[in-house]
């Protein structure tokens, strides 16, 4: 495609540091999740020698964020296209890169799935990434039917760049057609710093007896009932669950049980071997982690790398029991990091809790196989990758 005078004249020199400009629909004091990957992957871009500018919503702020806000937007809409714009030329970004989920961009989420095509149409001369925390087809509007997988593979296969954490989705990606690298999201919980008698003061804190195994959980309610009869078959082991979703009733939110799962915890008489934390900042849960001696995370879907409390275990280098990814986990070797069983399946989740807690030589090679599979998921080497794409995608030919 030939480029507009004004293009041309925004070409970069192939001698310069990648520079991008982010786009995120999330960002702090919004709570989520992707919003707090799009800080901690600005700071470790940054520290790579990347030029990070923002584009986020209205009332965001850095909040620990080195990357300066280039601009923000009230709403996410069509007219939000032409601002972008406008921001990438002010910039002058060889890159802009889209964070993707299927619930974002909610007020007008048509204007961020033809975002690569508008840029091309104004003959923008620079790149466009995005990342797929998901591939869900988006809410567009009633009966949008087949448009709603079309828009996600359209966007991927008109990005120079896209990339995936999660092997299905990368999968899914390249079956329509779309070139897709493989890049694991971080955790946005820190590596516990705690030592051994740090660990005996948080224990004391949640009246666990020294005595006891204690067995970690974290997130969300996915897979209680499994771990429920399996730890009722485990009468030295006091079982923790760790964090809470943001709204008090909130689906999912782990000390706000739904009533099955508080009728199951009566039935099975473990109430006094469970405990709660309640919400914790990400250096507490990082610490309380640490404290545990295994982190169960059952996922009755399977394991898989869209789940961050998979990746926050490991980074603390715990021994983890899980349940059978659908697809391979890049970075780990499972059965020797991991300790997988079938989902939904309480007496094999018993069998493989026991053999951790019965065995401390296994115990150690597990906990020792998750510092070395963590090395995966830093956030300097997660940079280091993008980095890496960046400059070698610039520099290649557009088909």
């Amino acid at each position: 495609m030939t480029q507009s005078p004004r293009a041309a004249s925004m070409t970069f020199s192939s001698h310069d540091k990648p520079s991008v400009l982010i786009v995120c629909d999330q960002f702090p004091p919004m709570k989520g999740g992707i919003g707090d990957y799009t800080v901690l992957l600005a700071n470790a871009l940054i520290d790579q020698g990347v030029e990070v500018s923002l584009l986020v919503p209205e009332g965001s702020s850095h909040a620990g964020c080195r990357a300066p806000i280039a601009a923000t937007y009230p709403a996410w809409s069509w007219s939000t296209l032409p601002h972008l714009h406008r921001t990438l030329m002010a910039t002058r970004a060889q890159w802009i890169h889209l964070q993707h989920n299927g619930g974002l961009y909610a007020n007008c989420r048509l204007a961020a799935y033809f975002l690569p095509m508008y840029l091309h149409w104004k003959r923008w001369p620079g790149r466009i990434a995005v990342t797929f925390h998901d591939v869900n087809p988006p809410r567009l509007f009633p009966k949008a039917g087949p448009l709603r997988d079309w828009v996600v593979s359209n966007l991927a296969k008109h990005a120079d760049l896209a990339i995936a954490a999660d092997t299905t989705d990368v999968a899914r990606l390249r079956a329509r057609g779309a070139v897709v690298h493989q890049i694991p999201i971080g955790s946005n919980i820190p590596i516990s710093r705690v030592g051994s008698e740090s660990s005996q003061a948080i224990r004391a804190r949640y009246g666990i007896p020294a005595d006891h195994f204690l067995v970690g959980h974290f997130g969300t309610s996915l897979g209680l009932d499994t771990l429920f009869e399996a730890v009722a078959n485990m009468s030295d082991t006091t079982l923790l669950l760790i964090g809470k979703t943001e709204a008090v009733g909130t689906p999912g939110a782990i000390d706000q049980l739904p009533p099955a799962l508080r009728s199951q915890l009566t039935a099975l008489g473990i109430g006094p071997r469970v405990r709660w934390t309640s919400h914790l900042a990400a250096e507490a849960v990082a610490d309380a982690l640490a404290a545990c001696d295994m982190i169960v995370l059952p996922y009755p879907g399977g394991a898989s790398l869209r789940h961050g409390g998979l990746v926050a275990a490991i980074n603390q280098g715990r021994a983890v029991v899980t349940t059978t990814p659908k697809t391979p986990l890049v970075g780990f070797d499972t059965g020797n990091s991991l300790v997988i069983v079938p989902p939904c399946d309480a007496p094999a989740l018993l069998t493989a809790m026991n053999e951790v807690r019965l065995d401390p030589a296994r115990n150690l090679q597990l906990e020792h196989a998750a510092t070395t599979a963590r090395e995966s998921f830093t956030w300097e080497t997660i940079a280091r990758e993008h980095a890496r794409l960046y400059t070698a995608s610039r520099h290649a030919s557009r088909s």
